[in-house]
């Protein structure tokens, strides 16, 4: 493995947080417009319109990062062809990535789903009602985060040999382009 590819093994590292904080906003915005009261707020559009900007800029952050990775290495890292000796393909470096990525979103579902849950027996027998529209639609919004990490954590192979392949094929159109 040469400097630049691991430069850009990187830099592809980034890009999937990027595209993972991409969305999680768009989760926050689903939620806040379809499920919630928030828009009765008085300050509500200057919050949707901040987290909308926040998720274009992530998605374009995480489309340059794992698209046009070549691109951004070239400005960073004059000198690409000295030899790295490591024992992991990019493939592998991606999917530890990813693996890690799912076992985060998984761990950050589990305390609020728990929390749910002893609310709910707690207000059971109380006078006080829990199961109003935010909590429903948090307890939706947890067990989604909970199976999406799931599923990544499954597919984490899958999800980095197509980056890769993807990645491979706008490199190489980016060279040609230069010629």
């Amino acid at each position: 493995m040469t400097k630049s590819e691991l430069l850009n093994t990187a830099i592809k590292i980034f890009g999937l947080y990027y595209f993972v904080r991409f969305v999680q906003h768009v989760i926050e915005f689903i939620f806040l417009i379809v499920g919630s009261d928030f828009y009765r707020q008085p300050n509500s559009s200057i919050v949707l319109v901040g987290i909308s900007l926040t998720f274009v800029v992530d998605l374009a952050f995480a489309y340059f990062a794992l698209f046009r990775t070549e691109l951004i290495s070239n400005k960073i890292s004059k000198s690409s062809q000295e030899a790295v000796e490591l024992g992991v393909t990019k493939t592998d470096l991606l999917e530890m990535a990813l693996a890690i990525v799912a076992i985060l979103t998984i761990l950050s579902s589990i305390p609020d789903l728990l929390t749910q849950q002893v609310n709910s027996i707690y207000y059971h027998d109380n006078e006080l009602e829990f199961w109003t529209t935010d909590a429903k639609n948090q307890l939706f919004k947890n067990l989604f985060m909970l199976v999406a990490g799931f599923f990544l954590l499954l597919n984490a192979r899958n999800f980095s040999k197509w980056i890769v392949k993807n990645g491979s094929q706008d490199d190489v159109k980016d060279e040609a382009d230069k010629l």
